[in-house]
């Protein structure tokens, strides 16, 4: 990229941000606005992954916008802080590191990463449902050691 277009995308990103900012203001937004700044983020970053294929960027991108999910069930009322819906943060943050295995074949330790954040979202829903948890997370343990046993392929 060269300095022109440098100078453009980086202006034209400033511009459509405050814009967003004003309009969310404007019309009382707050948490939406939150997770559209985030989304922003994010495709910036994909954006960036798409043009010179760095890993990092994917990795980046795919958390925040997973940040950006949970800000947006926020403020829809579907998930908030404090009610038992911590874990389906953990799921979306899982969910990213799926995004970047199926993206990124050869990166099999995204796979695990995935796995291992999902484990912990089962562990977080086993705390903040008591009625569940003692039944979920041991069958999800059991699951996870024959995965271990018997290893399936994961490419």
């Amino acid at each position: 990229m060269n300095s022109r277009n440098g100078r453009l995308y980086v202006g034209l990103t400033i511009t459509a941000i405050g814009l967003l900012a004003l309009l969310a203001r404007l019309l009382n937004l707050g948490d939406a606005m939150g997770a559209a700044f985030l989304w922003a983020v994010a495709a910036g970053l994909l954006i960036g992954y798409e043009q010179r294929r760095a890993v990092g960027l994917l990795i980046a991108g795919t958390q925040v916008g997973a940040i950006g999910t949970f800000v947006l069930l926020q403020a829809l009322g579907v998930a908030s802080t404090g009610t038992g819906s911590g874990w389906l943060f953990f799921v979306l943050v899982s969910l990213a590191f799926f995004v970047v295995f199926l993206a990124e074949r050869r990166r099999q330790w995204a796979v695990y990463a995935a796995l291992g954040t999902l484990a912990f979202a089962a562990f977080v829903f086993s705390a903040e449902h008591p009625r569940v948890g003692p039944i979920l997370f041991p069958i999800l343990l059991v699951l996870a050691g024959l995965c271990v046993v018997f290893r399936p392929r994961l490419t």
